[in-house]
């Protein structure tokens, strides 16, 4: 693999040093940050990843209150290892991700002290998120070939409960997300194949760590960063240098910085709620051989017994699973929608059927045009789309014309479709539920709800005619892990955007004088699963005693059906239950969260006051008196089970 071929999914630039050089050249801030995440959104070596991190660094120097529309993260890098030199993969990568990433990295080797002296470097930066970067050479664990497997076993239990330890302070302590390395297991064996036979063998002892940190991870709700993996990607051969290991301690060259930096960044992103959705495909020698407006149903090209009809097959098969765990599709092609319609009902290799397809374009227009159409039509943004079109020519106009929008580089093979695209990491995640499942077949539901509307005089009929079903509860273990996704997900019916871990809404959930609620909408068309969390604490202003709503969160999904205004009705019954006489929100703007700006004027609550901070971002605090409140008439049935 070519060092040029790190990141293939990515365009390759024609200029780094022309581009660094004319960056700031009459352009304002904003400009610059999005100039450099324009370039950072490239094929970058390491030294050009140096480079463009020298002028970011710059600009956050001098100007870190002032950039707008992008979230910050603080990361603290643990490590056994020397991991200075990733700072700037680090940083560079989230930024082609939407982030601002602040690094603190912890003396050399000495992980254990900095979390066990509150006093150390660590505590004052206050991270969101810690790396603990260990790797095999502080495995410690020195066994005789002869040890039997329960033996190893035990020792493999000891050292993982040690970083298990740590886990426990980082999470109570720090309050910090926790990303743990696997092991890479290095290319050397001393037994030749039989290592993977023998439990003590060294290489298999690291096998047991990893399967072991697996397990433990799952069970503590800690990421991991499959190291070992990542250095597969390349080959171990090439990442385990021992030259690097005994001069400098490197644990991953600077060489694969800007691989390590990308599969890390996707992570983050990810815990930050920054996320793909949708996964836009175009049809002509990307679904299929050929084009269907010219070589009709029976000359494209797909299915079994030719070589590259069974490529594409798979590739859409690939697309298939992805709607099964929960990502859109969507298409935007250029063709007459009778002749693209076609293969999706007439072709029998087709593993796309039509009803697999959430919105469908085929027309002239430019595909820029469609792909915005789409996100409106979807109710996401543009910047949850990727689009994945053979032609270098659309890929370039839609790059330049709508740069919110992920556009991989395509090869010319269709064999390697699903490698690019699942190389990519745009659809990574943190999480799993049986919500995720349902979302594709949501937003199906939903382009029917949108279908009967049009058909509907006005919309009180409308909102009758769904007879929407919507039950509230307590956040409880089952819901758990799905409303701590919605917190870190949401961004635009979001009116605080807090982010909070699965541990500290666990602890919010368990504490009686905290509402902690979980909200679920079901109508003629199917479930919308779990579409709101509000999070309501007591709060002392002056001498009055009040329930403050510190989140309020809701699926754009079901924008307009009148769920936020039976949502109130409940918060403040649920208010006066707990004696408050008066609800309290909140509003904190971002770059994404202003469709909600007016949110509580509309729902009836006084301003009490606005201001503009320091960070830039403007707040408003709000008051509603529970004692005269007059409940809003909906057309929705709701269970209250607290």
């Amino acid at each position: 693999m070519a060092m040029k071929e790190l990141l293939p999914w990515l365009p390759q630039h024609q200029s780094i040093r022309e581009a660094l050089a004319n960056y700031s050249k009459g352009i304002g801030l904003q400009d610059r940050i999005e100039y450099l995440r324009t370039i950072a959104k490239h094929d970058l070596d390491f030294t050009q990843i140096t480079r463009v991190d020298r002028r970011l660094q710059e600009i956050i120097t001098d100007h870190s209150n002032q950039i707008k529309g992008l979230q910050t993260v603080k990361i603290a890098i643990l490590a056994s290892s020397t991991v200075d030199h990733l700072q700037s993969a680090i940083r560079v990568s989230a930024l082609r991700r939407g982030l601002i990433a602040q690094c603190y990295v912890a003396p050399y080797g000495q992980y254990h002290q900095e979390l066990l002296n509150s006093n150390s470097g660590i505590y004052k930066f206050k991270p969101d998120i810690v790396i603990l970067a260990v790797n095999s050479h502080d495995i410690g664990i020195q066994l005789p070939c002869s040890c039997t497997a329960q033996e190893v076993e035990n020792a493999v239990e000891k050292r993982v409960n040690e970083w298990i330890q740590l886990w426990g302070i980082i999470d109570t302590k720090l309050q910090a997300t926790i990303i743990q390395h696997t092991m890479v297991i290095p290319p050397e064996r001393l037994f030749g194949q039989y290592d993977s036979v023998l439990a003590a063998a060294p290489s298999n002892i690291l096998v047991q760590v990893n399967e072991c940190l697996r397990r433990k991870a799952a069970e503590h709700k800690v990421l991991l960063l499959n190291l070992d993996e990542i250095a597969a990607f390349v080959g171990k051969s090439k990442w385990c240098n021992p030259t690097l290991w005994y001069h400098s301690k490197q644990d991953v060259s600077p060489v694969y910085a800007p691989l390590y930096g990308d599969y890390l960044a996707r992570v983050i992103a990810a815990i930050r709620g920054i996320s793909y959705k949708c996964l836009v495909l175009d049809l002509d020698n990307t679904l299929w051989g050929g084009v269907i407006g010219d070589d009709g149903l029976e000359g494209i090209i797909l299915g079994q017994g030719d070589a590259i009809g069974e490529a594409y097959q798979a590739f859409q098969a690939y697309a298939k699973a992805l709607k099964e765990r929960g990502i859109i599709l969507a298409v935007c092609s250029k063709n007459e929608e009778i002749n693209a319609l076609e293969p999706f009902e007439h072709h029998p290799e087709m593993i796309l059927k039509k009803e697999d397809i959430a919105v469908f374009f085929a027309n002239w227009e430019d595909k820029a045009t469609n792909l915005q159409r789409i996100a409106k039509h979807l109710n996401i943004g543009l910047d949850s789309l990727v689009f994945f079109d053979d032609n270098p020519v659309e890929r370039a106009v839609v790059r330049q014309l709508t740069p919110a929008v992920a556009v991989p580089e395509v090869p010319e093979d269709p064999a390697l479709y699903v490698r690019y695209l699942s190389d990519a990491g745009y659809f990574e995640a943190i999480s799993f539920s049986g919500d995720d499942t349902k979302r594709a077949e949501q937003y199906l539901a939903n382009s029917r709800r949108n279908e009967l509307r049009e058909k509907t005089q006005d919309l009180e009929s409308f909102l009758e005619s769904l007879h929407m079903e919507m039950t509230v509860g307590p956040v409880d273990k089952v819901s758990l892990p799905r409303a701590t996704q919605l917190i870190n997900k949401s961004n635009q019916f979001n009116l605080t955007t807090r982010r909070y871990t699965e541990t500290q809404v666990k602890q919010m959930s368990e504490d009686p004088d905290i509402l902690c609620l979980q909200i679920r909408l079901k109508d003629d068309f199917g479930d919308n699963g779990l579409i709101s969390v509000i999070i309501a604490k007591p709060i002392l202003l002056g001498s009055e005693q009040a329930l403050h709503i510190d989140t309020w969160l809701m699926s754009c999904r079901v924008l307009g059906r009148q769920v936020e205004k039976e949502a109130l009705n409940i918060l403040v019954n649920q208010a006066k239950e707990r004696g408050y006489s008066t609800l309290h929100g909140e509003y904190i703007e971002t770059a994404k969260n202003q469709i909600v700006r007016d949110h509580y004027t509309n729902l009836g609550f006084k301003l009490l006051y606005e201001k503009q901070e320091q960070d830039k971002a403007f707040r408003s605090l709000w008051s509603l008196n529970t004692s005269n409140f007059e409940e809003f008439k909906t057309t929705i049935k709701s269970k209250v089970l607290i």
